[in-house]
């Protein structure tokens, strides 16, 4: 028994064949990660035993601003193992024994159903819940929503909203508007390669809301096997009154109906935040997402937590920069934080 770094190849195939797994399992996600966040050493530490037994994906994240970290995985909500339960243990030695001195704490962000054995060895948190939403037939999931989601829909229609699909040669205006977004977030942005990686790969789908021929608002998404999961969801803020974010998203819920996928997943959510109702009134099963810790050098969990005197004053701090600034200096930060 021996636990290597994956490399693409016809093991790591045949493994996922035959094992339950999600998208960022996968060497095409791996080679995305690597292209898209280039000062991350990404490693996906898999256990040998007559053929791959596991596999645990982990970004090892070196800043001096946020600290020394291991994610599983960074840059999205969920991570985990894919395999056999039996040999989580093996693995997680594995990377307290190598990687402990180097760095301070190792997460790991919740995804396959492994709560039980992963709580007997790390520190379990729930920090947030998420939205995964049924997919049905058109006439099913349009009973589901909301009496005022139905309204806005009808409204963005009225108002000449229409919903294209967006592919590699609109990145410039995708890319404008996702700055101004994330500047609205108080949230450092994505390097410009994730999105053009992310066309490039195939690794999703993209639809944007247009008036008058302008991008007002997009919705951007990992679909893969029967799973569509929403990822980046930003708007004109002039434009909001328009509702193209329900009609942005229910262009995105009819696709996934239209094309055999069989759940839509809204992503991360906290309960006390504005965007719980916008993603509840689509009528999404709320679901926990669990976070676990190996602490190798703190005394407590880490947390980032926007309700903190702290990391407001950051956020408010960040809104206020110029865009920019924010360009030239956000990537860096967001692959600090690993988020």
């Amino acid at each position: 028994m021996q636990i290597i770094n994956l490399e693409k190849g016809k093991e790591w195939d045949d493994f996922l064949s035959k094992n339950e797994h999600l998208i960022f399992h996968t060497p095409k996600y791996k080679e995305f990660l690597e292209k898209s966040f280039p000062n991350v050493k990404f490693q996906y530490l898999a256990l040998i035993d007559e053929g791959i037994k596991t596999i645990l994906p982990v970004g090892m994240i070196k800043s001096k601003l946020m600290g020394d970290k291991i994610i599983s995985v960074p840059f999205l909500e969920y991570g985990s193992f894919a395999g056999d339960k039996k040999k989580i243990k093996n693995i997680l030695d594995y990377i307290k024994n190598n990687y402990s001195k180097k760095y301070r704490y190792l997460e790991i962000r919740a995804g396959l159903d492994y709560d039980d054995e992963l709580s007997k060895y790390l520190q379990k948190t729930e920090e947030y819940k998420r939205f995964v939403l049924e997919l049905k037939s058109e006439e099913e999931n349009w009973k589901m929503l909301n009496k005022q989601k139905r309204k806005a829909i009808r409204k963005a229609e009225k108002k000449g909203i229409i919903i294209k699909e967006l592919r590699k040669e609109d990145i410039d205006e995708i890319y404008n508007l996702y700055l101004k977004g994330m500047k609205l977030f108080g949230s450092p942005p994505f390097y410009k390669d994730f999105f053009i990686n992310f066309f490039e790969s195939s690794l999703g789908k993209a639809f944007g809301a247009f008036k008058d021929n302008k991008l007002i608002s997009l919705l951007l998404g990992f679909a893969y096997k029967e799973r569509i999961h929403a990822i980046i969801s930003v708007s004109d803020k002039k434009s909001l009154e328009l509702r193209p974010n329900e009609l942005l998203h229910w262009q995105f819920i009819k696709y996934g109906i239209s094309n055999g996928f069989k759940c839509f997943d809204l992503g991360r959510v906290r309960e006390d935040s504005g965007q719980f109702r916008f993603k509840e009134e689509f009528g999404c099963q709320l679901m926990p997402l669990f976070h676990y810790y190996d602490l190798y050098k703190l005394k407590k969990i880490p947390k980032v937590d926007p309700r903190n005197a702290k990391y407001r004053f950051a956020i408010e701090t960040w809104k206020r920069m110029p865009l920019i600034m924010q360009r030239k200096f956000g990537p860096s930060i967001r692959e600090g934080l690993g988020i």
